[in-house]
């Protein structure tokens, strides 16, 4: 990807990528935001984005894996769940 002179992190970019994916499973599933609903989001994105990782690690020569990714991942996730309501609010009230 072109950097055009702007440094941006990759970690941050994941993060990025992880809040919007759990903000758009929560928005499908906006009437029924269950506390259970809400953790099987949490575990089943979780493993994806695991088994993503080791699928790019594994199938190809030219990407790595890297737990730092999962991590980041995983932290987007938790931000997404946490802000998701307030992001709600903003846009949709």
């Amino acid at each position: 990807m072109p950097t055009n002179g702007i440094g941006v992190s990759d970690k941050f970019l994941h993060v990025s990528a992880y809040v919007f994916l759990m903000w758009s499973w929560l928005l499908v599933f906006r009437n029924n935001p269950t506390a259970g609903l809400k953790l099987s989001l949490l575990l089943a994105l979780t493993v994806f984005g695991v088994l993503l990782e080791y699928l790019q690690g594994s199938l190809t020569d030219y990407r790595t894996a890297d737990w730092k990714d999962v991590v980041a991942n995983t932290f987007g996730l938790i931000t997404g769940l946490i802000s998701f309501r307030f992001v709600y609010r903003i846009v949709f009230t």
